[in-house]
C-alpha cells in the first residue's frame, strides 16, 4: 500500500470536508430527481445507486493510501454519472432536455475535485462518453458540430479550472510549509528550535508509556568563543547538529539554548538510551566535522507518560550538571 505522505494528508485533511460535502450534495440531487419522478426509495434502481455512492463517499474521506483515496473519487464520478445516464435512458424527455447541461455541470464540478490532470482527463472523458445524447435525437451535423463546440468548451474550461485551482492550492501548501520549516527550525543548526522541540516532547509524553531525556552541554563553550571566535563558536554549534544527525536511533533533538541540546529517545530500556548517549559521546570526541576539538556533557532521565515538561527538564538539568561538575565530557544518569 502507497500510504500518505505529509503534503498528501495536509491537502487531504484541508478538502476533505469539502469533497465531502459536493458529493453529498451530488447524491442527494440523485435522491431529489428520484423524489420528484415519484420513485420508490426501495427500489433496486433507486436504493442500490444510493448505497454504492454512500460507500465510496466514506471510502475517500477515510482513505488510508493515495491510491484509494484517487480511484474511489473516479469510481464516484463513474457511478454517479452512469446512475443520471440510466435515468435519462428511462425518462426520454429528462435526457433531451437536461443532458447536456448535466455534461457540463459535471466536468466543470469534476474540475474543483479531482486532482491529477490525467484523473481529471478520464473523468471528463468518461463522463461525456456515458451521457452522450443517442444518435436519434440529432437530425443533422450541425447538431453534432453544437454538442463538439460544448465538449470542447466544457473540457478545456475544466483543465484551466483543475490546474489554475490545484496549482494555487499547492503554492499555498508549500508557502505554509515554508513558514512552518522556518518557526520550528533554529535558525543557525537547522534542527528543531526549543519551542518545536517541546511541542513533540509534550506529544510524545502524553501518546508513549514512556522514554529517556538526554539534556545535553557543550564544555568550555565560552572559552570557544573567547578563543577562537564567535564564528567558529557557530561552526561548534553546527557540528554539534551534524552528530546528531549520524547516530542511529529512534530520537527527537533540538537546540533548547545557547550552547544546550537536547534529545528524547523512544525507548523503554535504559541500556539502549545509554547506548545512544554513548555512541553521541564518541562520535563529539572523534571531532570528524568540528573546526576544533570539542566535548559535551549531558545527563540521562526516564520519564513516564503524563511526566510534566518542566518536571522532565529540571531532572535532566542536574544530571547534567552532575556531569559537568564531576569532570565533564561525560554522561550522568544521576542526580
Amino acid at each position: 500500500m502507497i500510504t500518505l505522505t505529509l503534503d498528501q494528508q495536509r491537502t487531504i485533511a484541508l478538502l476533505r470536508k469539502g469533497i465531502a460535502t459536493t458529493e453529498l450534495m451530488a447524491i442527494m440531487s440523485w435522491g431529489a430527481v428520484q423524489f420528484i419522478l415519484g420513485a420508490s426509495f426501495l427500489s433496486a434502481f433507486t436504493l442500490l445507486p444510493l448505497i454504492i455512492l454512500f460507500f465510496l463517499l466514506f471510502a475517500q474521506a477515510y482513505a488510508k493510501s493515495i491510491i484509494a483515496w484517487r480511484f474511489s473519487g473516479l469510481l464516484f464520478v463513474a457511478v454517479f454519472v452512469l446512475s443520471f445516464k440510466i435515468l435519462f435512458i428511462k425518462e426520454p424527455y429528462l435526457y433531451t432536455h437536461f443532458s447536456l447541461a448535466f455534461s457540463i455541470i459535471c466536468v466543470t464540478g469534476e474540475s474543483l475535485l479531482i486532482r491529477k490532470k490525467s484523473d481529471f482527463l478520464i473523468a471528463a472523458i468518461l463522463t461525456w462518453a456515458i451521457v452522450f445524447p443517442l444518435t436519434d435525437n440529432l437530425s443533422d451535423s450541425s447538431d453534432y458540430t453544437y454538442i463538439l463546440v460544448f465538449f470542447v468548451s466544457s473540457f478545456t474550461l475544466g483543465l484551466v479550472n483543475n490546474r489554475t485551482y490545484w496549482q494555487s492550492l499547492e503554492d499555498t501548501l508549500a508557502g505554509e510549509a515554508h513558514y512552518r520549516m522556518i518557526a520550528e527550525t533554529d535558525y543557525l543548526t537547522s534542527i528543531y528550535n526549543r519551542r518545536a522541540f517541546m511541542e513533540r516532547l509534550n506529544k510524545f509524553t502524553e501518546s508513549k508509556p514512556g522514554g529517556f531525556f538526554l539534556m545535553i552541554d557543550i564544555d568550555n563553550f565560552k572559552k570557544i568563543n573567547d578563543s577562537y571566535g564567535h564564528d567558529v563558536g557557530d561552526q561548534v554549534l553546527c557540528a554539534m547538529a551534524s552528530y546528531f544527525r549520524a547516530v542511529e536511533g529512534n530520537s527527537v533533538y533540538g537546540r533548547i539554548g545557547g550552547e544546550e541540546f537536547a534529545v528524547f529517545i523512544d525507548t523503554l530500556s535504559e541500556k539502549t538510551a545509554l547506548a545512544y548517549a554513548q555512541r553521541l559521546l564518541e562520535i563529539v570526541r572523534n571531532g570528524y566535522s568540528s573546526p576544533v576539538a570539542f566535548t559535551i556533557s549531558a545527563g540521562l532521565v526516564p520519564f513516564t507518560k503524563g511526566d510534566q515538561l518542566s518536571e522532565i527538564l529540571v531532572r535532566g538539568d542536574r544530571c547534567l550538571y552532575m556531569a559537568k561538575n564531576t569532570g565533564k565530557n561525560k554522561i550522568s544518569t544521576t542526580s
